[in-house]
């Protein structure tokens, strides 16, 4: 009985797509990062445009091989740009939870940016972080979570009533 192989499923650079060049996370790239971001958008404007037009298989998708041959570098600089790029963006998460973190980021994108609530502390938090998230990375900011932690989670002393 022949095993039937999977098919390799395609990259999404729809990711890149949604990001905005005035998001933080984007400001916050490096060199590298930043081109790498910017090939993920060439790719996942290719696709979108393929998909719009439904443009038959027999039509070759855009590759990094081609960008790579445009801009007169290997493969695999391209690639690792993107991955770089995708990396720090959202670190190691898989495509499910690249897009919910990309509706979170655009529903928050509105509202003004939070702020640490550890005294004297005044980082602002990422677009991506959570809701109930109160305290940055920082030493300072980690200890103040801490003693927050602790109170909430101690019993509240009540004397008992004589009787």
């Amino acid at each position: 009985m022949p095993v039937k192989r999977r098919r390799k499923r395609r990259r999404s650079y729809a990711w890149a797509l949604r990001l905005r060049d005035d998001d933080p996370e984007v400001q916050a790239l490096h060199e590298d990062a930043w081109l790498g971001l910017g090939y993920a958008r060439r790719l996942g404007e290719d696709a979108l445009e393929r998909r719009k037009y439904a443009l038959s298989e027999d039509a070759m998708p855009l590759t990094a091989h081609e960008i790579a041959k445009e801009l007169w570098l290997s493969p695999v600089q391209v690639s690792v740009r993107i991955r770089e790029a995708r990396l720090l963006l959202f670190s190691e998460r898989g495509e499910r939870a690249i897009f919910n973190e990309l509706k979170r980021i655009e529903s928050r994108r509105g509202q003004p940016r939070r702020r640490c609530a550890a005294p004297r502390c005044s980082k602002e938090f990422p677009l991506h972080a959570t809701a109930r998230r109160r305290y940055c990375r920082g030493s300072r900011c980690r200890v103040a979570a801490l003693r927050a932690r602790r109170r909430s989670a101690s019993p509240q002393f009540e004397p008992h009533a004589a009787t």
